[in-house]
C-alpha cells in the first residue's frame, strides 16, 4: 500500500489521510461510530492542541528549559486500530489522543528528568502510563520519557501524551533503526 510509503518519506499528513480514507472505506459502520465518538475532540483539535502547546511552553519557559514544543491529535484510523488492539472500556480511555513531544535544546538527559518533574508538579500524572525509556531504552535503541497528564486544560476531560527527548534521540527515534516506520505494521 502506498501508507507505508508516505511515512517513510516524510509524507505524515499525506499517511494520515490515507489511513483514514481506506478505514472509512473498508470498514464505513466502524468509522462511522469512532468518528461519532470523536467528532467533538476533533472539531475542537487545533484549538486544544495550540492551547496545551501555548501552556507547556509558558510553564517550561518560566522554568528556564529551553525546548521545542510539537503536538498532534491522532487520528481516527489509529484510534481505532490502538482501541483493537487493547482492551479499553472505551476509546476515550486512550492515553495519547492529544500528544507532544518536547524536544530539548541540549543533550543532557537530565534534563530530560527535571522537566518530566515540572509536568508532574504542575499537572495531575496518569499513574500507570509512565515509561522511562532513557533509563532503559527499547531493544532497537529508542529512548525517550513518556508520561501521561490530565487537567493542564482544566475542562479537558481527556488525558495528554508527553515524549520528552534530546534532540539527538528525536534524530534517531524519526531517522535512526528507531523509526517509527521499521517496526509499526
Amino acid at each position: 500500500t502506498i501508507s507505508p510509503l508516505c511515512s517513510r518519506f516524510g509524507f505524515f499528513h499525506e499517511k494520515i489521510i490515507l489511513d483514514d480514507l481506506a478505514f472509512k472505506i473498508l470498514h464505513p459502520d466502524e468509522y462511522a461510530e469512532f468518528f461519532k465518538t470523536f467528532s467533538d475532540y476533533r472539531k475542537k483539535s487545533a484549538k486544544m492542541l495550540n492551547k496545551i502547546s501555548l501552556i507547556l511552553k509558558k510553564l517550561l519557559q518560566e522554568k528556564g528549559c529551553n525546548a521545542e514544543i510539537n503536538g498532534r491529535y491522532k487520528s481516527i484510523y489509529s484510534i481505532a486500530r490502538k482501541f483493537k488492539k487493547r482492551f479499553y472500556k472505551s476509546p476515550l480511555h486512550l492515553n495519547d489522543i492529544f500528544a507532544f513531544r518536547i524536544i530539548l535544546k541540549t543533550e543532557k538527559t537530565e534534563e530530560c528528568f527535571r522537566i518530566l518533574n515540572i509536568l508532574h508538579d504542575n499537572f495531575y500524572p496518569i499513574p500507570d502510563f509512565f515509561k522511562d525509556y532513557i533509563t532503559i531504552p527499547k531493544i532497537n535503541g529508542y529512548q525517550s520519557l513518556h508520561t501521561g497528564l490530565t487537567k493542564i486544560i482544566p475542562d479537558l476531560d481527556l488525558p495528554v501524551e508527553i515524549q520528552i527527548r534530546t534532540q539527538n534521540m528525536h534524530h534517531f527515534a524519526e531517522n535512526g533503526i528507531a523509526a517509527h516506520w521499521l517496526y509499526t505494521k
